[in-house]
């Protein structure tokens, strides 16, 4: 069983449970220190990389440069903390209406 999983793992994307908690333990005390809301918050693993995909809820007034701005920093600061080389995909929100946006929770 174990060398068929590791040979099928290769060629599809995964998600470890044990990486995904870590993942998420120093995301949440990254965006904790800057301040910025997340949600949907998810990961996968390519074989070579991890990708990672977040919702990031900035203020309404915030104007989108500024929101860019620390998205991007926060993408960077995200790469430096884990370990395996990734990609960080984020998408920019506004706090005040992201819940009348969408119909279901992220």
């Amino acid at each position: 069983m174990a060398v068929s999983w590791r040979a099928a793992a290769g060629l599809q994307d995964y998600s470890d449970p044990n990486v995904g908690r870590v993942t998420h333990e120093k995301l949440a005390v990254l965006y904790s220190e800057t301040n910025i809301h997340s949600r949907g918050v998810r990961f996968r693993n390519t074989g070579y990389r991890e990708i990672i995909e977040a919702h990031f809820l900035f203020p309404h007034q915030m104007p989108v440069g500024e929101d860019h701005r620390l998205a991007t920093n926060l993408e960077e600061r995200s790469r430096e903390l884990l370990p395996m080389p990734e990609e960080v995909v984020t998408h920019l929100e506004s706090l005040k209406d992201y819940a009348g946006v969408h119909s279901e929770q992220h």
